[in-house]
C-alpha cells in the first residue's frame, strides 16, 4: 500500500506538461517507495521528482490535504 503521508505535493508544470511534483528528504527507502507505486521521474532542472497529474486527484491532494484521499 503506498504511504502517501511520506511525501508532500504540489502542482506544476514540465515542459509543458500538468505535473505533480513529489517533495521529501531524499533517503533510499522514501524513493524505493515511491518509484514501487507511481512512474515517478526525476527533474534535472527542477532537482525534484514528479509524476503526471493525469486526473482531478493531483488537485484533490494539494487543496484537500494528504489525510482527505483516503476518504475517496
Amino acid at each position: 500500500m503506498f504511504q502517501i503521508d511520506k511525501y508532500q505535493y504540489s502542482i506544476g508544470e514540465h515542459h509543458g506538461q500538468s505535473v505533480i511534483w513529489v517533495h521529501f528528504p531524499y533517503n533510499l527507502e522514501s524513493l524505493s517507495h515511491l518509484r514501487e507505486h507511481v512512474k515517478a521521474r526525476w527533474s534535472q532542472s527542477k532537482k525534484c521528482w514528479f509524476v503526471n497529474d493525469i486526473s482531478i486527484i493531483g488537485s484533490y491532494i494539494v487543496k484537500n490535504g494528504r489525510e482527505r484521499i483516503l476518504e475517496l
